[in-house]
Protein backbone atom coordinates (compact mmCIF):
# COMPACT_ATOMS: atom_id res chain seq x y z
CA UNK A 1 0.00 0.00 0.00
CA UNK A 2 2.87 2.42 1.03
CA UNK A 3 4.33 2.49 -2.86
CA UNK A 4 0.73 3.34 -4.15
CA UNK A 5 0.03 5.91 -1.81
CA UNK A 6 1.70 8.60 -4.27
CA UNK A 7 -0.84 7.71 -7.25
CA UNK A 8 -3.82 7.92 -4.82
CA UNK A 9 -2.75 10.86 -2.77
CA UNK A 10 -3.02 12.30 -6.79
CA UNK A 11 -6.04 10.67 -7.95
CA UNK A 12 -7.92 12.28 -4.91
CA UNK A 13 -6.05 15.35 -5.27
CA UNK A 14 -7.24 15.40 -8.96
CA UNK A 15 -11.34 14.58 -7.76
CA UNK A 16 -11.17 16.89 -5.09
CA UNK A 17 -9.72 20.03 -7.64
CA UNK A 18 -12.35 18.93 -10.16
CA UNK A 19 -15.37 18.96 -6.86
CA UNK A 20 -14.19 22.21 -5.91
CA UNK A 21 -13.61 24.49 -9.15
CA UNK A 22 -14.55 22.40 -12.17
CA UNK A 23 -18.39 20.95 -11.52
CA UNK A 24 -18.95 23.04 -8.56
CA UNK A 25 -22.29 25.55 -10.06
CA UNK A 26 -22.78 29.27 -9.10
CA UNK A 27 -26.21 27.68 -7.60
CA UNK A 28 -24.30 25.26 -5.04
CA UNK A 29 -21.87 27.91 -3.82
CA UNK A 30 -24.70 30.16 -3.29
CA UNK A 31 -26.74 27.30 -1.49
CA UNK A 32 -23.75 26.36 0.72
CA UNK A 33 -23.18 30.00 1.53
CA UNK A 34 -27.04 30.06 2.71
CA UNK A 35 -26.23 27.21 5.05
CA UNK A 36 -28.67 25.28 2.57
CA UNK A 37 -28.24 21.19 4.15
CA UNK A 38 -29.26 20.24 -0.04
CA UNK A 39 -26.77 21.77 -1.05
CA UNK A 40 -24.25 20.48 1.17
CA UNK A 41 -25.61 17.29 0.57
CA UNK A 42 -25.15 17.52 -3.18
CA UNK A 43 -21.35 18.66 -2.99
CA UNK A 44 -20.40 16.02 -0.61
CA UNK A 45 -22.44 13.66 -3.09
CA UNK A 46 -20.58 14.98 -5.92
CA UNK A 47 -16.87 14.46 -4.43
CA UNK A 48 -17.43 11.27 -3.34
CA UNK A 49 -18.86 10.08 -6.48
CA UNK A 50 -15.36 12.27 -8.39
CA UNK A 51 -13.07 10.59 -5.69
CA UNK A 52 -14.70 6.76 -6.00
CA UNK A 53 -14.31 6.82 -9.82
CA UNK A 54 -11.13 8.67 -9.90
CA UNK A 55 -9.50 5.65 -8.00
CA UNK A 56 -11.56 2.95 -10.30
CA UNK A 57 -9.74 4.80 -13.11
CA UNK A 58 -6.59 5.25 -12.48
CA UNK A 59 -5.88 2.77 -9.40
CA UNK A 60 -8.71 -0.24 -9.58
CA UNK A 61 -6.87 -2.80 -7.67
CA UNK A 62 -6.88 -0.30 -4.88
CA UNK A 63 -10.55 -0.01 -4.63
CA UNK A 64 -11.75 -1.89 -1.62
CA UNK A 65 -14.22 -1.44 1.58
CA UNK A 66 -11.89 0.22 3.42
CA UNK A 67 -10.64 2.31 0.64
CA UNK A 68 -14.59 3.32 0.72
CA UNK A 69 -14.52 4.52 4.30
CA UNK A 70 -11.53 6.36 3.79
CA UNK A 71 -13.14 8.15 1.08
CA UNK A 72 -16.40 8.49 3.21
CA UNK A 73 -15.08 10.21 6.13
CA UNK A 74 -12.86 12.57 3.49
CA UNK A 75 -15.98 13.95 2.48
CA UNK A 76 -17.40 14.23 5.66
CA UNK A 77 -14.77 16.17 6.84
CA UNK A 78 -14.94 18.25 3.40
CA UNK A 79 -18.29 19.54 3.96
CA UNK A 80 -17.39 20.40 7.52
CA UNK A 81 -14.77 22.58 6.41
CA UNK A 82 -16.79 23.85 4.38
CA UNK A 83 -19.11 24.73 6.54
CA UNK A 84 -16.84 26.34 8.94
CA UNK A 85 -15.50 28.56 5.68
CA UNK A 86 -18.50 29.89 4.91
CA UNK A 87 -19.11 30.74 8.77
CA UNK A 88 -15.70 32.09 8.85
CA UNK A 89 -16.58 34.21 5.60
CA UNK A 90 -20.00 35.93 6.63
CA UNK A 91 -17.92 37.06 9.78
CA UNK A 92 -15.02 38.66 8.26
CA UNK A 93 -16.18 39.62 4.93
CA UNK A 94 -12.91 41.52 4.39
CA UNK A 95 -10.51 37.89 5.06
CA UNK A 96 -12.19 35.87 2.42
CA UNK A 97 -8.83 35.45 0.44
CA UNK A 98 -7.11 34.12 3.53
CA UNK A 99 -10.02 32.13 4.86
CA UNK A 100 -10.08 29.99 1.44
CA UNK A 101 -6.60 29.65 1.33
CA UNK A 102 -6.58 28.46 4.97
CA UNK A 103 -9.57 25.98 3.73
CA UNK A 104 -7.60 24.49 0.98
CA UNK A 105 -4.56 24.21 3.01
CA UNK A 106 -7.39 22.27 5.53
CA UNK A 107 -8.63 19.81 2.87
CA UNK A 108 -5.24 19.17 2.07
CA UNK A 109 -3.88 18.39 5.44
CA UNK A 110 -7.22 15.82 5.88
CA UNK A 111 -6.08 14.05 3.13
CA UNK A 112 -3.06 13.87 4.06
CA UNK A 113 -3.82 12.82 7.78
CA UNK A 114 -6.69 10.62 6.24
CA UNK A 115 -3.51 8.93 3.38
CA UNK A 116 -1.33 8.46 6.57
CA UNK A 117 -3.70 6.56 8.47
CA UNK A 118 -4.96 4.46 5.53
CA UNK A 119 -1.41 3.81 4.71
CA UNK A 120 -0.49 2.54 8.05
CA UNK A 121 2.81 4.25 8.55
CA UNK A 122 3.99 7.60 6.68
CA UNK A 123 5.02 7.14 2.91
CA UNK A 124 8.53 7.35 1.31
CA UNK A 125 7.34 10.29 -0.70
CA UNK A 126 6.37 12.49 2.03
CA UNK A 127 9.09 11.81 4.24
CA UNK A 128 11.61 12.72 1.35
CA UNK A 129 9.21 16.11 0.96
CA UNK A 130 9.61 16.79 4.38
CA UNK A 131 13.54 16.17 4.51
CA UNK A 132 13.91 18.53 1.30
CA UNK A 133 11.86 21.18 3.29
CA UNK A 134 14.37 20.84 6.23
CA UNK A 135 17.31 20.81 4.22
CA UNK A 136 16.16 23.71 1.98
CA UNK A 137 14.65 25.55 4.79
CA UNK A 138 16.31 29.01 4.49
CA UNK A 139 15.79 29.08 0.55
CA UNK A 140 12.00 28.60 1.31
CA UNK A 141 11.99 31.07 4.11
CA UNK A 142 14.10 33.52 2.08
CA UNK A 143 11.68 33.15 -1.31
CA UNK A 144 8.58 33.49 1.17
CA UNK A 145 9.73 36.60 3.13
CA UNK A 146 10.92 38.31 -0.20
CA UNK A 147 7.69 37.51 -1.90
CA UNK A 148 5.59 38.67 0.64
CA UNK A 149 7.94 42.11 1.22
CA UNK A 150 7.94 42.93 -2.11
CA UNK A 151 4.23 41.63 -2.97
CA UNK A 152 2.13 42.90 0.14
CA UNK A 153 5.00 45.20 1.85
CA UNK A 154 5.67 46.78 -1.55
CA UNK A 155 1.62 47.86 -1.30
CA UNK A 156 2.26 49.68 2.16
CA UNK A 157 5.98 51.55 0.52
CA UNK A 158 3.57 52.27 -2.94
CA UNK A 159 0.43 54.70 -0.77
CA UNK A 160 3.42 56.08 1.18
CA UNK A 161 5.53 57.18 -1.83
CA UNK A 162 2.28 57.88 -3.67
CA UNK A 163 -0.38 60.42 -2.91
CA UNK A 164 -3.85 60.06 -3.98
CA UNK A 165 -5.07 61.20 -7.40
CA UNK A 166 -6.26 64.88 -6.85
CA UNK A 167 -9.73 65.49 -7.76
CA UNK A 168 -11.70 68.16 -8.80
CA UNK A 169 -14.21 68.54 -6.41
CA UNK A 170 -14.45 66.88 -3.06
CA UNK A 171 -17.67 66.05 -3.26
CA UNK A 172 -18.65 62.56 -2.08
CA UNK A 173 -18.70 60.48 -5.88
CA UNK A 174 -15.14 61.67 -6.21
CA UNK A 175 -13.92 60.41 -3.00
CA UNK A 176 -15.61 56.95 -3.76
CA UNK A 177 -13.83 57.04 -7.35
CA UNK A 178 -10.36 57.99 -5.57
CA UNK A 179 -10.53 55.19 -3.35
CA UNK A 180 -12.00 52.55 -5.99
CA UNK A 181 -9.49 53.92 -7.81
CA UNK A 182 -6.85 52.97 -4.83
CA UNK A 183 -7.81 49.96 -4.26
CA UNK A 184 -7.85 48.30 -7.90
CA UNK A 185 -4.53 49.48 -8.26
CA UNK A 186 -3.69 47.69 -4.73
CA UNK A 187 -4.64 44.27 -6.44
CA UNK A 188 -3.17 45.11 -9.81
CA UNK A 189 -0.01 45.76 -7.88
CA UNK A 190 -0.14 42.62 -6.56
CA UNK A 191 0.04 40.20 -9.33
CA UNK A 192 2.26 43.09 -10.97
CA UNK A 193 4.83 42.45 -8.42
CA UNK A 194 4.53 38.83 -8.64
CA UNK A 195 4.68 37.95 -11.99
CA UNK A 196 7.64 40.65 -12.37
CA UNK A 197 9.34 39.15 -9.49
CA UNK A 198 9.25 35.84 -11.14
CA UNK A 199 9.74 36.74 -14.25
CA UNK A 200 13.72 38.77 -13.01
CA UNK A 201 14.84 35.20 -11.19
CA UNK A 202 13.76 32.96 -14.67
CA UNK A 203 15.58 35.14 -16.36
CA UNK A 204 12.55 36.35 -18.09
CA UNK A 205 12.86 40.11 -18.81
CA UNK A 206 10.45 39.53 -21.97
CA UNK A 207 7.81 38.69 -19.21
CA UNK A 208 8.30 42.03 -17.79
CA UNK A 209 7.59 43.94 -20.84
CA UNK A 210 4.56 41.71 -21.28
CA UNK A 211 3.05 43.23 -18.09
CA UNK A 212 4.22 46.82 -18.67
CA UNK A 213 2.11 46.48 -22.34
CA UNK A 214 -1.07 44.93 -20.83
CA UNK A 215 -0.83 47.49 -18.13
CA UNK A 216 -0.32 50.16 -20.64
CA UNK A 217 -2.96 48.90 -23.36
CA UNK A 218 -5.41 48.75 -20.54
CA UNK A 219 -4.97 52.40 -19.21
CA UNK A 220 -5.11 53.73 -22.57
CA UNK A 221 -8.47 52.08 -23.02
CA UNK A 222 -9.58 53.26 -19.37
CA UNK A 223 -7.98 56.58 -18.25
CA UNK A 224 -8.60 58.61 -21.94
CA UNK A 225 -10.95 60.63 -20.37
CA UNK A 226 -9.72 60.27 -17.17
CA UNK A 227 -7.49 63.94 -17.17
CA UNK A 228 -3.88 63.80 -17.13
CA UNK A 229 -3.67 63.91 -12.76
CA UNK A 230 -4.99 60.83 -12.94
CA UNK A 231 -2.61 59.50 -15.49
CA UNK A 232 0.08 60.30 -13.71
CA UNK A 233 -1.02 58.71 -10.59
CA UNK A 234 -1.17 55.84 -12.63
CA UNK A 235 1.97 56.44 -14.31
CA UNK A 236 3.77 56.66 -10.89
CA UNK A 237 2.81 54.19 -9.41
CA UNK A 238 3.49 51.92 -11.61
CA UNK A 239 7.08 52.73 -12.12
CA UNK A 240 7.35 52.56 -7.91
CA UNK A 241 5.77 49.36 -8.10
CA UNK A 242 7.62 47.69 -11.01
CA UNK A 243 11.23 49.23 -8.88
CA UNK A 244 10.14 47.52 -5.42
CA UNK A 245 9.59 44.32 -7.67
CA UNK A 246 12.95 44.61 -9.77
CA UNK A 247 14.31 45.14 -6.38
CA UNK A 248 13.29 41.94 -4.94
CA UNK A 249 13.89 39.93 -8.13
CA UNK A 250 17.68 41.17 -8.25
CA UNK A 251 17.64 40.34 -4.17
CA UNK A 252 16.28 36.57 -4.95
CA UNK A 253 18.57 36.33 -8.13
CA UNK A 254 21.63 37.32 -5.92
CA UNK A 255 21.02 34.76 -3.14
CA UNK A 256 20.80 31.72 -5.47
CA UNK A 257 23.12 32.89 -8.00
CA UNK A 258 25.38 35.25 -6.33
CA UNK A 259 25.19 37.26 -9.84
CA UNK A 260 22.48 39.99 -10.45
CA UNK A 261 22.75 39.21 -14.45
CA UNK A 262 19.94 36.74 -15.14
CA UNK A 263 20.92 33.19 -15.63
CA UNK A 264 21.03 32.57 -20.04
CA UNK A 265 21.04 29.40 -21.19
Amino acid sequence: MLEESLPLFLALLVSHLLGDFVVQSDQMVIGKSEERVRAYGIHSTIHLVLAVVSVLVFIPHLFTPPLLAMLVVLVAIHSAVDYAKERSTKRWPKAEPLIFTVDQFAHLLALLLLLIAFSGAVPEWLEAAGGWIRQTRVQILTVLATYLATIFGGSYLVDLLLPGPAADDETESAIKANDELRRGGKYIGWVERFIVVTAVVAGSLEAVGLVLTAKSIVAALRLKDAGPRVGDYFLLGTLISLSIALTGGLLLLWFFTGSLLPITP
